[in-house]
This record gives structure tokens, sequence and C-alpha cells, in this order.
């Protein structure tokens, strides 16, 4: 008779389990159209949000990261009158205790100015339209935005940062809102030393690390292109008060994205050079200093592209476990690797096939509670649409999200369900 209810038992803990299992669905074509990006609030009853510019404004998708699938056509999110060709998006992951708490942050950009646009957590429209620069053209290739929070005496703030620069490609530029879409800081963060110096990319997220802001950036010099990272933290009152930049010496001439990501206590960034990507330390300490590089191209991957998306992987308590990378491969594939927190190759990494080329890849990890899954865009080639698509780690290889393959959820009523019967089982046995 123990048997027989131990057998029992362990069919129900099967079934519980056997659920989360096998299938594929298509990855989704969100539509043609200029900038765009992924974000999610990083929960498995939460939601992952896509959304990208056109010719009158934003379009924007949310689907269920439980199933992948879609949650709420949001079209049109913001109608422009004008091409919105730069956007990017933050989220608050990472600093919410539930998905209803979240919000989302659309910085866009036409020839018209800078503007901003808040999103409740389930795509709804707080904010539409936030001017944030109208008074010339900003740079269509220099926009980040990010979210953190500032603790002072007990209590969090939370800010929105953008970053940008004005169409000069001379300077870079920053404001501060609070999550009501007030503005309480813009100006200049960055002037180069010398006027004949340009601008030429900017990373797509304004990263966080606890206490800075931080973003990469590479300047046209006289004597070939260099990289630069800044960084800076906010008061309560969402004003400046530390601002440091500098130079990563060597190496010069890099091409491509520079992706940044805060590890706690400073920052990771990649470059892209002569075919390889690398990585380097981004360290804080009443200014900055640079980490040693590391090589952190696969020897299984040949001629790895340029366009590059780094993110975190938290474990189920929220600590930052690794970094998540991805980038378009030769081959035609689009690349996933695992980085340790130091910014060095930790051995592992996987490819997807069959809906390319991956251009323009952007990675949002949701790894709260259950096992990680990546939320993944790309725009493909002739047609020019965004695509995007979830995906978990399952048998060794990406596998894609599906109303049958779900993402595996152990929140808080199954595991304590599970510590129930575990218990149970203990106790049997006595």
């Amino acid at each position: 008779m123990e048997f027989m209810w131990i057998k029992g038992v362990l069919l129900v803990i099967f079934v519980v389990i056997g659920l989360t299992s096998a299938s594929v669905l298509a990855a989704h074509t969100l539509g043609s159209g200029y900038s765009g990006r992924i974000e999610t609030d990083g929960f498995d009853n939460g939601y992952y949000l896509a959304v990208w510019g056109t010719s009158s404004g934003i379009n924007g998708i949310l689907y269920w990261v439980g199933n992948n699938t879609m949650a709420k056509n949001l079209s049109p999110i913001v109608t422009s009158g004008r091409t919105v060709n730069k956007l990017s998006l933050a989220s608050k992951r990472g600093f919410i205790s539930q998905s209803g708490e979240n919000e989302y942050f659309i910085a866009w950009r036409t020839r018209k100015g800078l503007y901003g646009t808040i999103l409740n957590y389930d795509g709804s429209v707080q904010n539409e339209s936030i001017p944030i620069y109208t008074s010339s053209t900003v740079s269509r290739n220099m926009l980040a935005a990010g979210y953190g929070e500032v603790q002072e005496d007990g209590k969090d703030y939370g800010y929105f940062v953008v970053v940008y620069a004005p169409g000069t490609n001379k300077d870079l530029r920053y404001a501060v809102l609070d999550e009501n879409g007030d503005i309480k800081s813009s100006g200049v963060l960055w002037e180069p030393d010398d006027p004949n110096y340009n601008l030429t990319t900017l990373s797509r997220r304004v990263a966080f690390d606890g206490e800075y802001f931080g973003v990469a950036f590479r300047v046209s010099e006289e004597s070939g292109d260099y990289i630069y990272a800044n960084v800076f933290n906010l008061t309560a009152s969402g004003r400046i008060d530390k601002n440091y930049t500098a130079r990563l010496e060597s190496p010069a001439n890099t091409t491509g994205r520079i992706p940044i990501v805060g590890k706690g206590k400073g920052f990771i960034m990649a470059y892209y050079k002569g075919s390889k990507w690398y990585t380097a330390a981004v360290n804080i300490n009443n200014g900055i200093s640079f980490g040693s590089a590391n090589d952190v191209t696969p020897a299984g991957i040949s001629s790895p592209g340029s366009g590059g998306s780094l993110d975190l992987v938290w474990n189920t308590s929220g600590i930052i476990q690794y970094i998540a990378m991805t980038y378009p491969n030769g081959n035609g594939q689009l690349v996933v690797e695992k980085l340790y927190l130091n910014g060095s190759y930790a051995g592992q990494y996987w490819t997807l096939s069959g809906s390319g080329p991956y251009n323009y890849p952007f990675v949002a990890v949701k790894p709260m509670h259950s096992p990680e899954a990546f939320v993944l865009l790309w725009k493909t080639g002739s047609s020019g649409n965004w695509t995007a698509s979830e995906y978990i780690l399952q048998d060794g290889s990406l596998t894609e999200v599906s109303p049958e393959n779900q993402v595996p959820f152990f929140g808080n009523a199954v595991s304590a369900f599970l510590l129930a019967i575990g218990a149970a089982l203990l106790y049997r046995k006595r």
C-alpha cells in the first residue's frame, strides 16, 4: 500500500512537470519598418514586448512569456505623422516583485525631434508623446534608453534614462524621466576634446549596474575610431551626481555595435574587430579603468557578424548568474552564447537557423523565477520584416517556446506544492 501511495504521488509530480514540454511554433513576423527593440518584464506569467518604427509612428505587439503567443496587438502605439526611424526600449524588469508593476519606456526619434512614450505592464499607454529634445534633429544612429533605481534614506526612486546625440554628432546628451514621465534633468553628458571629432556609434541600451548608468560609444578621431565608455549616477531628485568618461586606448578601428551591460559594480562592453568579438570590463573607482580584452568568439563560429547584443541572466534568487550574448553568424545563423560575469567566454553557445538572415539582433532574457528563456528579435534581409520569438534550452539546444512547449513554471505556488509533497513523502517513510 505504501508503495502504491508513493507511486501515485510521483505520477502527479510527473504530470506537473510533463505539462511543460514538446512542440514547435513559427517565429513571429512583426512587420516591416525601421528600428526595432524587444524587452520583457521578467516573469513566467508576464509579457514580452516587441516594438518597431514605421513611416507614421510606432507599432508593437505584446506576447505571453509562458507560451510565446500573442496577448495583445498594440499597433499603433504612437501615431506620429512622421517616420520613426530610431527608437529604444526599456523595462523596469529586475526592480519589480510582480509583472503588474512593470512599465515600458520607448524613446523615439523623428526628423522633428526626440520623444518618449510610457506604457503600463499590459501595453496600455500612460504617456503617448513626451517632448525630450525638439530644438534640432537628433542623430539617427545615436539613441539609447534604460531604467534604474536610486536608493536614498531607505527609499527607492526609479528613473528612465535616455542618452542621445544631436544631429551634428558632436556631443552626447541625456534626459532623466521619472515613472510619471516628468523630466527631472537634461543636458550635455559628454563633449570631445577636439571639435573635429565625431560620434559614430552608441550602444543600443543604457545599462545599469546597481549604482551607475552606462553607455559605450565610438568616436572618429584623426588616428582612427576609438571606443569610449561613459558612466554616471543620479541623486534621489534625478540629477547627475558623478559623471566619468574614458577611452579604451587599444584597440582602434573597431566596427559594428558596442553593446554594454551592467554586472553589478561595473560593466562589461563588447566590441568587434577583425571578424571576432571581444569584451572588456569597465571598472569604476573615482573614474573609469578597463580590464584586459577577452576573445569571446567560439572556435566553431565562422565569420561572426558585427551586430550584437548583451543581456543579464539572473538566477531564481535575483542574483546575476551570467551574461547572454547574441550576434549573426556568417553561415546564416543567429548565435547565442554564454559569458561569465568578467566577460570571458563560458564555453557554451547555441545557434538558430532557418529564418535569417539575422540582421540587427537583440536579446532580452526572462530569468526571474523558472529556467531562463531567451527572447530574440532580428530583422530579415529582403523583406525587411522584424521577427521575434522566445526560446528555452532543451537537450542542449535552443527550442522555440509554444503552447505545447511552454516555459517551465516553478513559481511560488508550484514550488510550495512540490515541497509539500516532498515533506509528505518524508513523513510517510518514518
